[in-house]
């Protein structure tokens, strides 16, 4: 049972980080790049990135949720479990809360705002100023999540004794 459980916390970290260098690699850049915005405005690629965002932090939240709730059990339950764990974990809940619940409502509200000033007049600039300051923390947000998600599973790996890529010594 215990090594059901350790391989659903690391299946659980191994999806997390993937779908969050996913979005952040390759679905983030692809809604702005220059092949779609000959297909759709950068206010519908805004919209298509807020729709699958709301949806990304809601399963952020849960694996988040899981890991904590993993390092807790690991360190109930006794096993051979890293001491960051329920302090890493809890700081991801926090992060990953404060982003989606926080950054994002508010980020739409200042792109709204942009969008429905009249173009070039000083609402719209600080709206689109507001936006990108707002953005700017949400990036670093996102980078300190996944730098935090991999540590999560480097340490997850670490205390299950994974083997390491080292030759075996004669």
């Amino acid at each position: 049972m215990m090594n059901v459980l350790r391989a659903f916390f690391c299946i659980n970290t191994a999806i997390w980080l993937g779908a969050g260098l996913f979005l952040t690699l390759v679905v983030g850049p692809t809604l702005f790049s220059a092949e779609l915005s000959q297909v759709i405005t950068r206010r519908q690629a805004g919209t298509v990135a807020q729709a699958i965002l709301a949806r990304y932090f809601a399963a952020q939240l849960v694996s988040a949720s899981v890991a904590l709730a993993g390092a807790i059990l690991a360190r109930t339950l006794g096993w051979k479990w890293p001491r960051l764990a329920v302090p890493v974990a809890v700081l991801l809940v926090i992060l990953v809360a404060v982003a989606g619940f926080g950054l994002q409502p508010k980020m739409h509200a200042w792109n709204e705002r942009r969008y429905a000033a009249t173009p070039g007049s000083t609402e719209e600039q600080t709206a689109k100023k507001q936006f990108g300051l707002l953005h700017g923390f949400a990036q670093l947000g996102n980078l300190i999540v996944l730098v935090g998600v991999a540590f999560h599973g480097t340490q997850q790996m670490t205390a299950f004794g994974i083997p390491s890529a080292k030759p075996a010594s004669d």
